[in-house]
């Protein structure tokens, strides 16, 4: 597989123009797209988007159904095409985001020429019109029935792909290559390694007592959870290449009572698999700790749900094609590492060379500040069209199991 940058064929060209005629049309609709609340319990919201993008991938031509998941609020989008091609590649994405109906960022605005600011319009609703824009191209191609596609979009990443995960690992053995349009690195750079990623929850047990008349004989679970918090807290610096954030903490009630009950729930992440077993085990000496310091007691569940996305021999080929493409096209980006998860850590666990992070250029995600480079969505539709062009062109030879 060849990764030396070469101009898209007069054929090439002429279809991946037309990316730049629809740049208008495209930004539009995401605008539309990431004012359509769509955070990962908002039923409604993700029942309407769903809709949306099932129609637009029917248009392409693909048999599209929404697949029902059973502990999602709303279905995943499925769509299939030419499923006997000698090639196949799925691609990727989530269309729920981490602002619920609640929250007070809910519209766009542009506040500089190049920056577009809103929900999800990097993370990830623009790297879903990457991927409709680069399918679109590719299907006005001649050259298209040189390979198949699964397109598989589900409304639950935001929250660990929990229920979508037994999809992902179903579909991932039937293709030679994965797809994934998260965010852009900072840079521009694709990802080719991620964290592996996974939650903890922490529940103190103590006993409750009234606080002036028995205050002694009270074991206060908040105190206790607090001190695990700290312990977890320090373990960013006690180990490398890890990852220890509590995200939310709860209990207590009257405060005239000892409390008996307090919760807490750890966002953990890990460079090398090893470090995640090693950060679960030192979570757990410290939570015992804790219990035997303060006299009560710590139930412990959850663990790592995504793997670390380490690229082997295979993908480290295929993304070398992927940025000779961007490359021939004046996009001199790299290839990073990110500390964020994504869908890519549970294909390529289950054995799919995945290239990840090919979606739009943006930054403070999961923010009320979230924004992307419109410039950016027409650029990287190219890129990611020039690629499945030469795929199914012959231009770009598979590496070999």
């Amino acid at each position: 597989m060849s990764d030396t940058p070469r101009p898209p064929s007069t054929a090439h060209a002429a279809l991946l123009a037309t990316i730049d005629d629809r740049a208008a049309a495209t930004e539009a609709t995401l605008r539309l797209w990431a004012e359509i609340n769509t955070g990962s319990a908002n039923t409604a919201g993700l029942l309407r988007l769903a809709s949306e993008l099932a129609h637009q991938l029917r248009a392409l031509g693909a048999v599209t159904r929404l697949v029902p998941l059973a502990e999602a609020a709303a279905p995943a989008v499925h769509a299939s095409i030419r499923p006997e091609a000698p090639l196949r590649v799925l691609l990727s994405g989530h269309f729920d985001t981490v602002y619920e109906e609640t929250h007070r960022f809910q519209t766009c605005d542009r506040p500089a020429p190049d920056v577009l600011r809103g929900p999800g319009v990097a993370d990830m609703k623009g790297g879903l019109l990457v991927m409709l824009e680069a399918l679109r191209v590719l299907e006005s191609s001649s050259d298209a029935s040189g390979i198949g596609w699964d397109v598989l979009l589900t409304p639950d990443e935001e929250t660990g792909s929990s229920a979508s995960t037994p999809l992902l690992r179903e579909l991932a053995p039937r293709h030679h290559l994965g797809l994934v349009f998260e965010p852009a690195l900072p840079d521009g750079s694709i990802v080719a390694a991620r964290m592996g990623v996974g939650t903890v929850r922490a529940v103190a047990k103590g006993r409750a007592a009234h606080a002036g008349r028995d205050f002694a004989h009270g074991r206060n679970a908040v105190v206790a959870l607090a001190h695990l918090v700290s312990s977890a807290h320090f373990l960013n610096h006690a180990m490398r290449d890890v990852v220890v954030n509590a995200g939310s903490i709860r209990g207590g009630g009257a405060v005239n009572i000892v409390p008996d009950h307090a919760e807490a729930e750890f966002n953990l992440r890990a460079r090398r698999p090893a470090d995640g077993d090693e950060l679960l085990r030192r979570f757990r000496d410290a939570a015992g700790a804790v219990a035997r310091a303060n006299e009560v007691e710590f139930e412990i569940t959850g663990g790592f749900s995504r793997p670390p996305l380490d690229p082997g021999r295979v993908s480290t080929e295929w993304i070398h094609a992927w940025l000779a493409g961007a490359a021939a096209l004046g996009a001199n980006i790299a290839a990073g590492h990110s500390g964020g998860g994504s869908d890519a850590n549970i294909l390529a666990a289950a054995g799919l060379p995945c290239i990840d992070g090919i979606g739009v250029e943006g930054g403070d995600l999961h923010s009320s500040r979230e924004w992307m480079r419109p410039s950016s969505l027409p650029r990287r539709a190219k890129i990611a069209a020039l690629f499945l062009l030469r795929l199914a062109s012959g231009e770009i030879v598979p590496p070999r199991p």
